[in-house]
């Protein structure tokens, strides 16, 4: 099975809800994989999910995320508590 997520690039409403669809398709259709787009290789998000002050480090991506520097996906990899893998898929 493969969803398709479109992604309106660089709006912060539309990556919000991104993150959101991750998690919603994770918790109830147990989808484990997500392929990313304008990336290459695995993200690797445990530097971030290992921060020792998640509230510190919401406020700084959130500031990211309002100048369209964060992609909805790349705030799953780091925010949302599933385990998941996060291919790119540029190349």
């Amino acid at each position: 099975t493969v969803i398709l997520i479109q992604d309106a690039h660089a709006i912060p409403d539309a990556q919000k809800n991104i993150q959101k669809l991750v998690a919603y398709f994770q918790e109830e259709y147990g989808i484990d994989q997500v392929a990313v787009e304008g990336a290459s290789g695995t993200l690797e998000p445990q530097i971030f999910k290992s921060f020792p002050e998640p509230q510190k480090l919401k406020s700084v991506f959130k500031d990211y995320l309002q100048r369209g520097e964060l992609t909805g996906a790349s705030a799953a990899a780091i925010f949302n508590p599933q385990r998941m893998s996060y291919e790119g898929v540029e190349n």
